[in-house]
């Protein structure tokens, strides 16, 4: 036998490959392929999988194995040794004859055989299985189970080889993670070091990342947010929806209609996105419990949180800047009032003093807030139940763009209120010493109900999705990306 030494056990994709892993180890022995084995093929099998085995020990395995005394074996005769070996086990385990083990049985089991985890680590480890029940291993998945986690206190150097000795079994705490290292007081795998583990992504790598989502929503979607804008604006009913709004801006004013306010939008977008992740970053920090995780209900707070943020330093005053630009009709030999980004800016602050750049700032923080508390949790939520991805694991970019999109619903359809109300407060234009017609969120509210019906509070929220649920299925796809990318 070879001498003691570490044991790499690489990570796979256990129900799917587990019988593959068999057959594997089977080819191995059987080098001519013919379907079964005998002494001499397991013998030098094994001896090319690192494992030197005298005539006498061969003999013995092989009596082990060959149970119909036919000299020789076959896969379907190593598969059911296997099968039978994990059914003992499985009884051993399931002392009360529950049927299933669940992370208090698989603990207690454990730990009678040396190995001292944790029932949060039982629990993950079931978990990592994802059986049907995710608080059950039943028989069939301990199968499952089971070879993934076998290793021999006597090492055998060599996963092919261990495969084919039903006596040994050992359990390691972190056995889809790491290298186990055998030894004669017990097995226990060393936690992954920081080149094992994914690095944490740090917040300024997150604004950066939201910041490029920013550019390329933009450039897509700035046409939706036109037609989105236009149509709360519209009092008389000009317009008969998004496509109508976007044909008649084309004809009236020509292609570049449909881009008005682009530069000050694109600049408040890549601010936008990136101080949403970055403050999101900030506050999840802050309350993460002592083991680094965060709550569902502090996840919903972190996002609600870093919505506001984003509204009070960027989104109000770029908006404001926006829908004045946005809004305004352009007749031809006129000169418009707003005429640009910068001018729009010193225009307003020059009539109705600085503060006027925060007009609507309370309904912005009300939407804003809502609308990232919903995308960042159900976007957690969903990575972890939905898509069943573990720590450290990334989504691929369809599924990524999916969990965007979708997390972008709940916020829009509950706070189109306040949205609305927030585009008609940036932009109603009274200058200094004059009364403006809207006072304030409430009074807005109650004077588009009354004048217009109630139905014109939710003006907008077709396009407002239309636009919104692919802007943040591309803010996720490129964050998961980036920071998949940067964690490794």
């Amino acid at each position: 036998m070879t001498e003691n030494r570490p044991v790499n056990l690489v990570r796979r994709d256990s129900r799917l490959t587990v019988d593959n892993l068999l057959k594997e180890a089977f080819a191995k022995v059987d080098v001519d392929g013919n379907g079964h084995v005998n002494a001499s093929d397991i013998q030098e099998g094994l001896k090319k999988a690192g494992v030197r085995l005298s005539t006498e020990e061969t003999l013995a395995l092989m009596d082990k194995l060959d149970r119909k005394n036919a000299g020789k074996v076959t896969f379907e005769d190593f598969y059911a040794i296997h099968e039978n070996f994990i059914q003992q086990i499985f009884e051993s385990f399931d002392a009360q004859n529950k049927g299933y083990l669940d992370e208090v049985v698989l603990q207690d089991a454990m730990v009678k055989m040396g190995i001292q985890v944790t029932i949060d680590e039982a629990t993950t480890m079931i978990k990592e299985l994802r059986p049907k029940d995710p608080k059950k291993i039943t028989q069939e998945d301990f199968k499952y189970l089971y070879l993934l986690m076998r290793s021999k206190m006597v090492a055998n150097p060599n996963l092919e080889a261990l495969m084919w000795d039903p006596d040994v079994r050992e359990f390691s705490k972190q056995w889809w993670k790491a290298s186990v290292e055998v030894g004669e007081g017990g097995l226990r795998a060393p936690i992954p070091t920081q080149s094992e583990a994914p690095k944490k992504v740090a917040p300024t790598i997150k604004f950066l990342a939201g910041a490029l989502s920013g550019v390329i929503e933009a450039i897509i979607l700035t046409p939706l947010d036109v037609a989105k804008t236009r149509l709360q604006l519209d009092k008389t009913g000009q317009y008969k929806g998004m496509i109508d709004c976007s044909k008649q801006l084309f004809r009236a004013e020509g292609p570049k209609a449909l881009y008005k306010g682009f530069t000050p939008w694109t600049i408040h977008v890549v601010a936008k996105n990136g101080t949403r992740f970055y403050f999101n970053a900030i506050y999840r920090k802050l309350l993460q419990d002592k083991n680094g995780q965060v709550s569902g209900f502090n996840e919903f707070v972190a996002g609600a949180m870093a919505g506001a943020t984003e509204a009070v330093l960027i989104v109000t005053p770029f908006e404001v800047v926006k829908t004045r630009l946005q809004g305004q009709n352009i007749v031809k030999g006129e000169i418009p009032k707003y005429s640009g980004p910068m001018q729009t800016t010193m225009t307003i602050i020059k009539n109705e003093g600085p503060f006027a750049l925060w007009k609507g700032c309370a309904p912005t923080i009300g939407r804003q807030g809502l609308n990232q508390a919903c995308s960042f949790w159900s976007n957690t939520a969903m990575k972890k139940h939905v898509w069943n991805l573990n720590e450290g694991e990334s989504l691929s970019p369809w599924k990524s763009m999916l969990t965007g999109m979708l997390g972008a619903i709940p916020g829009p359809c509950i706070n189109c209120p306040m949205d609305v109300v927030k585009t008609r407060l940036m932009a109603q234009d009274n200058a200094k010493g004059t009364k403006p017609k809207y006072t304030g969120m409430v009074d807005a509210m109650r004077v588009i109900s009354r004048e217009e019906g109630f139905g014109a509070l939710y003006k907008g929220l077709v396009p407002r999705l239309t636009r919104l649920c692919p802007s943040y299925g591309i803010q996720w796809l490129v964050m998961d990306q980036v920071c998949e990318y940067f964690s490794k």
